[in-house]
């Protein structure tokens, strides 16, 4: 299962930044409230990224996978370039995620998993 071996893998864990670094506080009172905002702005779309991205995602294996008679379903887990990407596929591809934690990749597939369970997959 590629939770299991995803918990051992540091080289595909995201980088972490210190929140506090991307703060800014406005101090000088010769600078106005439109330059503080830009700052503000330009740092609210930081986002961290993995540090050996290629650009290409590399499927590290299913969380899950159920069937409903001959229709196969499956939760792939991929390594992506902010964190991880969960794909629900029933054939094609039905629902993606970017996920940035593992404790929101097990969340957002056992989500997966029983709202497809209730539709009749086992």
């Amino acid at each position: 299962m590629a939770w299991a071996r995803l918990r051992g893998r540091a080289s595909h864990a995201p980088e972490r930044t210190n929140s506090a670094a991307c703060t800014r506080t406005n101090s000088h009172p010769n600078v106005g409230s439109s330059a503080s905002m830009a700052v503000e702005s330009s740092h609210a779309n930081l986002a961290t990224q993995r540090e050996h991205w290629d650009g290409h995602p590399v499927e590290l294996g299913d969380t899950w996978v159920l069937r409903k008679g001959a229709r196969l379903a499956r939760c792939a887990l991929f390594s992506h370039q902010f964190g991880w990407e969960l794909r629900l596929m029933v054939g094609e591809l039905v629902r993606s995620q970017v996920c940035r934690s593992q404790d929101e990749i097990l969340t957002t597939q056992e989500n997966w998993k029983a709202a497809i369970i209730e539709r009749g997959w086992r």
